[in-house]
């Protein structure tokens, strides 16, 4: 049976996606405010404006980290659930495996003795 990507593998893959994603949101960030950045005719008032709005999108992906550090944990406890799913199986197909061995045998035994 293929095995299953260890919690390690799935906390890895999520770590990269997640520094992914938030390198997009960073630039995404820096290309909608660098406008802001240049002298404007009413200084302070872009300036508390912008602070107001970054402290928002702070906020915002404070939250979206929480949620996936959740999601992330979740995913690991259902992994090492699925991890221990695929151990029985294999050892039920084990078992069964054996018993139709020694099914084979006691028929072969059986048509021998009936020959």
């Amino acid at each position: 049976m293929e095995n299953l990507l260890t919690p390690a593998a799935v906390r890895q893959i999520a770590q990269e996606v997640f520094r992914e994603q938030r390198q997009d949101l960073l630039k995404s960030l820096e290309r909608q405010f660098r406008p802001l950045w240049a002298p404007q005719p009413m200084w302070p008032e872009w300036v508390e404006t912008t602070l107001r709005e970054l402290i928002a999108v702070q906020e915002r992906t404070e939250q979206h980290i929480e949620e996936l550090t959740e999601a992330q944990k979740r995913t690991e406890a259902r992994v090492e659930e699925l991890a221990e799913a695929q151990k029985r199986t294999e050892a039920r197909v084990e078992e069964l495996t054996e018993a139709q061995k020694r099914a084979e045998e006691r028929l072969t035994r059986l048509e021998i003795t009936v020959q």
